[in-house]
């Protein structure tokens, strides 16, 4: 069965099928309940042949609630992407200049990151030592609640402060099927790692929040 045929027989988009394959994507349990049920197989065989083709694939690394407590301020998720950038170093104030923060609270938030593991110096410089990190799905979080707030907090400032040709919000509203919420979620957590893989293919120059929303508006019944 060709990689197009299953993904029309499983209702997926193919692309997502190649990922998953190629071991290049996890393999969340909404895609592995489609692909088994339409290739007719064992889920825990599928699992053990996804898991052979991507051994050299990065994993992610998912924060625990006192990672996340101890990383709570927005400037901590900065950091990590900072660091990538051709100009960063070992200087407290520099990344303090960048981000609009103080050099106590820059130092304090390096720290932090080496403590948890989450960059270490190489060579004159800070680097990550995880690709992506992920946190809980679905699970509610005082802690990550608070993050987010911190996170939209950034956006709605970046509309008075960037210039229009500098960034880009829009929204749209729409009455949906909610049984198709969770392969929703699952498309948006698709759709930033995609993005991800694009915007950070090439020279590192500045540090972007891409942040995606799918909320209720008509309340819930």
């Amino acid at each position: 069965m060709s990689r197009r045929h299953l993904a029309l027989k499983a209702q997926i988009p193919s692309g997502r099928v190649s990922e998953i394959l190629n071991g290049t994507r996890p393999l969340s349990p909404y895609y592995k309940g489609k692909i088994t049920q339409a290739l007719n197989l064992d889920p825990k065989h599928f699992v053990q042949t996804t898991k052979k083709r991507a051994k050299t694939h990065r994993p992610d690394r998912m924060l625990s609630q006192d990672e996340l407590h101890f990383i709570r301020d927005w400037y901590h998720l900065a950091i990590l992407s900072l660091v990538k950038t051709p100009d960063s170093n070992l200087d407290p104030a520099w990344f303090a200049n960048r981000l609009a923060i103080t050099t106590t609270q820059a130092r304090s938030a390096l720290k932090r990151l080496q403590k948890l593991k989450l960059i270490e110096e190489h060579q004159g410089r800070f680097v990550r030592t995880n690709t992506f990190l992920t946190t809980s799905k679905d699970i509610p979080s005082s802690v990550i609640r608070s993050m987010h707030l911190q996170l939209m907090d950034q956006s709605r400032s970046s509309l008075d402060k960037t210039p229009v040709e500098f960034r880009d919000v829009s929204h749209m509203m729409m009455a949906i099927d909610m049984s198709k919420l969770p392969q929703a979620k699952e498309e948006i957590r698709a759709f930033r790692k995609r993005m991800a893989n694009i915007l950070e293919d090439g020279n590192a120059e500045q540090v972007y929040l891409l942040g995606v929303q799918l909320v209720p508006l008509s309340k819930l019944k």
